[in-house]
């Protein structure tokens, strides 16, 4: 980009001196933000208007405080690749996050969701989704659409039972269930989860054995 400016000579009224300026402006654009721990209630305009964005981190703030419709104004930012909303106080998110199809790496860990937000499971190249120390009951039964998928951390919440369609993740390689209600597992289709590297139960109401067969743990 080139800007011209005109200043006055004082030799003559008439004269003008031209300035050619440079300015690449991808200098100027930031991918990367983090902004943790700040006690935010609002997202800063600068990053709402950033459709460069890559990665976000918003952890550790008062999001959900005021309220939580706040968190819809991220919806411009098309090109994140990573969203870290975690330790918000948020009850809901309200986002669709359809609207992200690039997003690879979700966290919403250490708020107040009793479900999880619309959309979530429709993300294609959604790697690593972490959605602990929240109020989850219940989850959505498909989620087959998240075929890349490789690690889901679920633990610490109130889940009592699993979608099966979970164990048909063939990407999935971590798999996080610790301190829920879990008390019995749907039998397993065969070859489930078939590059699952780490499966954790403990601490749920599990009893009897259970029939992990399978599973094929590499």
């Amino acid at each position: 980009m080139t800007i011209v400016f005109s200043a006055a000579n004082p030799r003559s009224s008439n004269d003008t001196r031209i300035l050619s300026v440079d300015i690449n402006p991808v200098r100027n654009i930031q991918d990367e933000v983090k902004l943790s721990g700040r006690d935010l209630t609002t997202i800063p305009e600068y990053v709402r208007r950033n459709v460069h964005l890559r990665i976000l981190d918003l952890s550790n703030n008062c999001l959900g405080r005021l309220k939580e419709s706040v968190v819809a104004e991220l919806c411009g930012l098309k090109n994140l690749t990573r969203l870290n909303l975690s330790v918000n106080e948020l009850k809901s998110v309200p986002l669709d996050f359809t609207l992200f199809p690039f997003l690879e790496a979700l966290c919403l860990s250490g708020n107040e969701l009793e479900e999880l937000p619309e959309g979530i499971v429709s993300l294609h190249r959604l790697k690593r989704l972490h959605c602990d120390f929240n109020h989850l009951h219940s989850l959505p039964n498909d989620w087959s659409s998240l075929v890349s998928l490789t690690s889901l951390t679920l633990s610490n919440n109130r889940l009592d039972r699993l979608p099966v369609t979970i164990w048909t993740l063939q990407c999935l390689e971590v798999l996080n269930l610790q301190r829920n209600r879990i008390s019995i597992l749907d039998p397993l289709p065969d070859g489930a989860a078939s590059r699952l590297k780490e499966l954790r139960l403990d601490w749920n109401r599990l009893s009897g054995s259970l029939d992990l067969s399978p599973l094929v743990v590499s």
